[in-house]
């Protein structure tokens, strides 16, 4: 029989084993080591936010969810699931709906109106790029299109607030395009060099950005209807060809 328990310090191997056997296909496998840091040790980390599915002594899905220590006064910032996973064999029987669920209803203690699974959450799981030989990237997406992840967010009542597309370049026969020297060639003719920023030795760089009338972008927020806790998902794009 399937039980529902908050974290204990006890259980992180068991958590360890139960995300790298459910992961691979799009999320990198981890040594104890990196997983212990990347999740335990993470700043963000809340343990009052971990609810975990259990049967019998084994791990069969948990999640992580937490609200940032920067945005905790922000009613109009989400909360944040980090982590979810739920054994395979597991799946399609409600273990996932009910550890959603209660992740939910933490956040909302927590005095926030909308739940958000993404990359901004800044607590992050390494992934394998589509169309290379494992290359992968250190920064996780929130769900890849298509996923058994992402039409389960879906069908729970999130909705999409962001996509991108990931991009991936072989160096290793990379080699500079024809135009790029050209141009190259002519800032050497005009006496304009590039190099590496070196405060000691280059100026102007602040009235460079205000000349362009630079101004760098705060993140955006979307706000949901009042007196409603709503679902929020950021995912990226993961499926299309890399180059």
């Amino acid at each position: 029989m399937i039980k529902y328990i908050k974290y204990e310090e006890n259980l992180k191997q068991l958590l360890f084993e139960c995300y790298n056997n459910n992961v691979g296909d799009f999320y990198r496998k981890l040594s104890y080591e990196d997983f212990v840091n990347n999740l335990f040790n993470h700043v963000e980390f809340d343990k009052n936010g971990v609810f975990i599915a259990v049967d019998d002594d084994k791990v069969v899905g948990f999640i992580c969810s937490h609200v940032r220590h920067v945005e905790k006064d922000n009613s109009l910032k989400p909360g944040y699931v980090s982590t979810f996973i739920v054994d395979k064999a597991y799946r399609h029987q409600g273990v996932g709906k009910n550890l959603l669920t209660m992740a939910e209803k933490y956040i909302k203690s927590c005095g926030k109106n909308k739940i958000c699974f993404g990359y901004v959450c800044t607590l992050n799981w390494p992934w394998y790029i589509p169309n290379t030989n494992c290359h992968d990237h250190n920064g996780a997406p929130g769900a890849c299109i298509n996923s058994d992840l992402y039409f389960f967010l879906l069908n729970n009542g999130f909705n999409v607030i962001d996509e991108e597309d990931a991009f991936h370049l072989d160096l290793c026969k990379f080699e500079m395009p024809k135009r790029v020297l050209d141009d190259l060639k002519k800032c050497q003719e005009e006496d304009i060099s590039i190099t590496l920023y070196n405060k000691e030795k280059h100026f102007g760089l602040e009235e460079f950005y205000m000349d362009i009338n630079f101004i760098y972008p705060n993140q955006y927020s979307i706000v949901s209807s009042e007196g409603e806790f709503s679902r929020k998902m950021q995912y990226k794009i993961l499926s299309g060809n890399a180059i």
